[in-house]
């Protein structure tokens, strides 16, 4: 096994922390994302895996291998790890077979690996145009190849997909994770975007102000995210204060069904206890067997074709949520502002510690 293992890394720049005790581990042959806001410190962590900057302190290995410590240090150019910047970052005069083939050795560049990668990236037709000649999709595919054509050990992505568009965007992430499942690679991709990471990567770290807070694959993340900071970077969520009397949680829209695998074991004792309440826009679901039930009103649709996300307020004047309930609808049951209905909760909902 090849993991990328990443112990208490420390990088400061001009007495700045960037990063602070950074532990991190990319699994072999999967795909593992680093999350994380602008200013978090991911490109900083990516440069520091490739070679490109030296850290303060710290371990970097890959298997048995030594890239950094306190007595070593291999720079970038002798890592064999490939490496994919935003924009491609193609060379502008060199067609795609130069640009694939930039990095090797004169005597490797018509092997038939060469001509079998760009057949398995699908640009063997593409391999005598110029970079002005391609679409977005297409120079991303010819940056992946090239960092491909060496053979790495690693291939690092730095938001490859942050310059395209949001169509584009979604069917290319999708042919680079099948390029590099095919060439059972390991991978770390940086990104600030939540789709991307929940679904391109096998797991996802999550990176705030120079620390992890969390890792985990994107599933488990998404579905039992163990507090409401992680939660909040995987879509929209509805947060609502509650009392929690042993698996039932009393809110104001009435009693759930509650998880309770997050709150504290000393506070479990507690006959009422005071917790927060996670609740997913589509674990919300209109019940239209409660026609006599109708207390709640849609304020607000927002409409996405396949879906639509629709504010909700409790249509009484004697009790007011303290903020708007958001609920995922499909589109063949049709809500418009005004619309009056009852609701049902799928599922049980997450507690946590107030």
């Amino acid at each position: 096994m090849k993991d990328l293992l990443l112990k208490e890394i420390d990088y400061s720049y001009f007495h700045q922390n960037v990063l602070t005790g950074v532990n991190f581990v990319g699994k072999d042959q999967q795909i593992t994302t680093i999350l994380g806001e602008s200013g978090s410190g991911k490109t900083t962590l990516l440069k520091i895996i490739a070679g490109l900057l030296r850290p303060d302190s710290g371990e970097i290995f890959l298997g048995e291998k030594i890239f950094f410590d306190k007595d070593h240090y291999i720079p970038c150019e002798k890592r064999r790890f490939g490496y994919v910047p935003q924009d491609g970052a193609l060379f502008p005069n060199l067609n795609v077979f130069s640009n694939i083939t930039f990095g090797l050795k004169k005597k490797d560049r018509n092997s038939k690996d060469i001509y079998d990668l760009l057949n398995k990236v699908e640009l063997t037709h593409l391999q005598h145009r110029m970079p002005y000649q391609l679409s977005g999709g297409q120079k991303q595919r010819v940056a992946l190849a090239r960092a491909l054509a060496i053979r790495p050990e690693l291939i690092l992505l730095d938001e490859p997909f942050s310059s395209l568009d949001a169509n584009l965007r979604n069917d290319v992430r999708l042919e680079v994770k099948g390029i590099l499942n095919e060439f059972n690679t390991t991978a770390i991709l940086v990104t600030h975007d939540q789709d991307e990471a929940l679904s391109v990567s096998d797991s996802v770290a999550i990176l705030k102000k120079g620390k992890f807070i969390c890792q985990n694959s994107p599933k488990n993340l998404y579905t039992n995210p163990p507090n409401l900071e992680v939660a909040s970077y995987f879509g929209q969520i509805n947060i609502l204060d509650g009392i929690l009397k042993q698996n039932i949680v009393s809110t104001e829209i009435g009693n759930l069904k509650a998880n309770t695998s997050y709150i504290s074991y000393k506070n479990k004792t507690s006959a009422d206890l005071k917790v927060k309440v996670l609740i997913r826009p589509e674990q919300i679901v209109v019940n239209l067997q409660e026609n006599q039930n109708r207390k709640f009103k849609a304020i607000n649709v927002e409409y996405f074709g396949h879906d639509s996300l629709v504010e909700l307020t409790l249509d009484t004047e004697s009790k007011v949520l303290q903020s708007p309930l958001l609920m995922r609808n499909s589109t063949a049951y049709p809500i418009y502002p005004n619309d009056l209905m009852a609701i049902d909760i799928l599922g049980e909902v997450l507690v946590y510690d107030e």
